[in-house]
């Protein structure tokens, strides 16, 4: 192996992309909670549905990300 296939690691800027991606999804999920509960005054089942949704999906992306950079298989 050489050196620079050793500091050709691909794993922190994977990292990085998934942080900022999810990140930005949960701005938006979180504005759109703002919007719901102050200025409308009304939390429904969707807004719940969609809560357990962001909730999954960023524990899902976050462990993936983390293991990307762990393990370093993003080569």
């Amino acid at each position: 192996m050489t050196t620079l296939e050793k500091t050709s690691n691909k794993g922190p800027f994977f990292l990085a992309i998934v942080a900022t991606l999810v990140s930005i999804a949960l701005l938006i999920f979180l504005l759109r909670v703002y919007t719901r509960t102050r200025l409308l005054r009304f939390f429904g089942i969707d807004d719940c549905l969609m809560l357990i949704s962001v909730v999954s999906i960023d524990v899902y992306s976050s462990s993936w990300g983390m293991l990307m950079a762990v393990y370093s298989s993003a080569r």
